[in-house]
């Protein structure tokens, strides 16, 4: 081999070499790219989720004021009766035993 030929060799390599390395340094490059451009595609969807969940808790949220109000409404009831019950129980007392007032 003549040195001319040994030093053209080395420069096509050395062209090789520094193709190779632009190529990674572009692949990396797509790569980041592509993960981003996944990235921003995902951000929709992820809002999409967030405003499901805010709209299910949102309607949880009035349901249970709504069952909690029921309740309360109940209650009230429960306590009307009780407390009509205890008259009715002493009113009966009263007229089976006239002593007790």
């Amino acid at each position: 081999m003549t040195s001319n030929n040994q030093s053209e060799q080395r420069r096509h390599l050395r062209c090789l070499l520094e193709a190779i390395r632009i190529f990674r340094h572009l692949r990396l490059k797509q790569r980041k790219l592509r993960d981003y451009v996944s990235e921003m595609v995902d951000l929709p969807k992820m809002q999409m989720i967030m405003c499901d969940l805010s709209a299910n808790w949102n309607n949880s949220y009035r349901e249970l004021e709504h069952r909690i109000l029921s309740m309360e409404q109940k209650l009230d009831e429960l306590r009307c009766c009780f407390q009509q019950t205890s008259k009715l129980l002493s009113e009966v007392l009263r007229h089976r035993n006239p002593e007790i007032r």
